[in-house]
C-alpha cells in the first residue's frame, strides 16, 4: 500500500477509497455504484453479465475502464468477495483521481 492510501468501509453500501466515494445502488445483477468526489458525481460503476464498466461522469457518460470477466463467469453480476471488490474499486479510484 502506498503512502496516503486510504480505504474506509463506511457502511455495507458505501466505500471510500482515496477520497472517492462509491455508493452502492444495487447489490447484484448488476452490482452498481454512483461514484462521488466531494458532492460531485464523477462516475458510474456497473458489473453485469461478466462485464465491469466505469462511465464518467454518470450512467450516460464515456467508458473510461472496462474489465471482462466472461471467461471465468459469463453471468457475473457481483464481486465474489470483499477482497475482489476492494481490488477493483481501488483500480477505479486511482483512474478517477488521475482524471483531475
Amino acid at each position: 500500500m502506498s503512502k496516503g492510501f486510504k480505504i474506509i468501509l463506511d457502511s455495507k453500501d458505501t466505500i471510500t477509497i482515496n477520497n472517492i466515494v462509491f455508493n452502492k445502488t444495487c447489490d447484484a445483477w448488476p452490482e452498481q455504484y454512483d461514484v462521488y468526489k466531494g458532492r460531485k458525481q464523477v462516475a458510474y460503476v456497473r458489473l453485469r453479465m461478466g462485464r465491469l464498466t466505469v462511465r464518467v461522469p454518470n450512467v450516460s457518460g464515456k467508458v473510461v475502464y472496462y474489465k471482462n470477466f466472461e471467461k471465468e463467469d459469463p453471468v457475473k453480476g457481483y464481486f465474489n468477495n470483499q477482497e475482489e471488490r476492494i481490488q477493483e474499486l481501488t483500480k477505479i479510484a486511482n483512474i478517477l483521481n488521475k482524471k483531475e
